[in-house]
């Protein structure tokens, strides 16, 4: 009986000091590195829809510049 009470003391501490030193701290890292990487997911998103932005003012700059070309050749 009594070894069995010194096992469970031993058990309890042992998920006490887990928990204080190695549980929470684990818990405290993996919610900021998600945070952190939903942070990083909008950027790219917003770099995403501004990339798309700039290669349509691309495209139609070179259709602009395709067609002034047209008029100089055809003078």
């Amino acid at each position: 009986l009594g070894t069995i009470l010194a096992q469970m003391l031993n058990f309890f501490i042992l998920v006490w000091l887990l928990a204080r030193f190695a549980y929470n701290p684990l818990l405290a890292m993996m919610t900021e590195r998600k945070e952190r990487i939903a942070k990083d997911l909008e950027a790219a998103e917003k770099a995403r829809v501004e990339a798309e932005g700039f290669k349509a003012d691309y495209a139609t700059q070179i259709a602009k510049a395709r067609q002034e070309a047209q008029q100089i050749v055809e003078k």
